[in-house]
């Protein structure tokens, strides 16, 4: 390798590790190990390698179902102009996004899942964020040997970021299905307990498959524009990017700023459905705020009516912060969960819930 392929390499490379450091560095509450996400990276970039080997079959269906429909002519098979932007947005998606961001999918599912780093609302977005850059850096190294330092520039501002925003759109749906899937195993434990009745249960199915789909018609959409070569899509390309950049920039620090362990999150799914766990949570945090951080010994009954007749030692829930009501004006209820934000608490204390469960209806 001479000194212009490795000075192409390192331009080329820049970008993804700056995008990188820069969603690493919004990680506040529990930084990932830097081992764990650079497997991930290095996994990302490994997909390039199923990508390609799947393409070339997959595009050549493409290509052979849309020839029924084209003209022979001496030039070759021409498409009408709706056929042909059909045509471009199948190809463009289903050929490439599809696979692309398929595997990238493969990857976040199967190494994050089942983590034990993967423990807040963030995390998600930084594991996605790591395994688009991952591809993204491979993409951008091949891109910028085969056509130079213009082409490693320009990729710099469109191609790579567009990777790590497919990422972010896909984090954010993969944290939220993991928060629900939390949420599904504490009403779980709560039904068991008696507290409440499970007629629909928490699912997360939706944000699971939203988290596949959302980024597949992003890069879609990014692809299609590309490949239009008209002053309409340019200009329509120039809009998306910069949409792009301001929402998923946007994205990543509001999702920083609310980052928090996502047993938080996943109680106050529960808390929102369910007004008898809204219930107990509340009394046993005014409880555990009187004790002072005394050990827990059973108490008179408080104003709910809750009675610490047995332990409720399945879970520790982290104390949330009390939940900022409507002005008694415009409330028809203290536990009209539609009014509630009730999100968990920065300062990390534990308490034991103890129930009555004859004290509790379900909702």
């Amino acid at each position: 390798m001479n000194l212009r392929e490795i000075l192409l390499v390192a331009v080329a490379l820049i970008p993804a590790i700056f995008l990188c450091r820069y969603v690493y560095k919004k990680d506040r509450v529990e930084k990932e190990p830097v081992g764990f996400l650079l497997l991930l990276m290095f996994l990302g970039a490994l997909t390039a390698f199923p990508v390609i080997i799947v393409s070339d079959p997959i595009n050549s269906v493409i290509d052979g179902f849309f020839s029924l429909f084209a003209e022979e002519t001496e030039e070759g098979l021409l498409l009408n102009k709706i056929p042909y932007h059909i045509y471009l947005f199948v190809s463009n998606t289903v050929g490439v996004a599809c696979i692309e961001e398929g595997f990238k999918w493969l990857v976040l599912f199967f190494v994050t899942r089942n983590s034990k780093h993967f423990n807040s609302y963030f995390d998600g977005v930084i594991y996605a964020v790591f395994v688009s850059l991952g591809f993204a850096a491979f993409e951008n190294v091949l891109y910028s040997l085969d056509y130079g330092f213009s082409t490693a520039i320009i990729r710099a501002f469109t191609a790579v970021p567009g990777h790590m925003f497919d990422g972010v759109i896909m984090g954010t749906f993969y944290s939220m299905w993991n928060v629900k899937n939390e949420a599904s195993k504490l009403e779980k434990a709560f039904a068991d307990k008696g507290v409440i009745r499970i007629r629909i249960p928490i699912r997360g199915t939706e944000e699971l498959i939203l988290s596949y789909v959302m980024p597949v018609l992003a890069h879609g959409a990014y692809d299609y524009l590309c490949s239009v070569s008209t002053w309409v899509s340019d200009v329509l390309f120039v809009i998306l990017l910069v949409v792009l950049y301001v929402t998923q920039f946007k994205r990543i620090s509001s999702m920083s700023k609310e980052d928090a362990d996502e047993k938080g999150y996943a109680i106050s799914l529960v808390c929102k459905k369910y007004v008898a766990v809204k219930k107990l949570i509340d009394a046993a945090s005014q409880n555990f705020s009187q004790a002072q951080e005394k050990p827990v010994v059973p108490v008179k009954p408080v104003s709910t009516g809750i009675r610490r007749t047995h332990g409720f030692d399945d879970f520790e829930f982290e104390v949330p912060k009390y939940p900022q009501r409507k002005p008694e004006s415009e409330s028809t209820s203290d536990f009209d969960a539609d009014e509630i934000i009730f999100k968990p608490s920065d300062t990390k204390r534990k308490f034991r819930v103890y129930i009555d469960e004859s004290d509790f209806t379900d909702t």
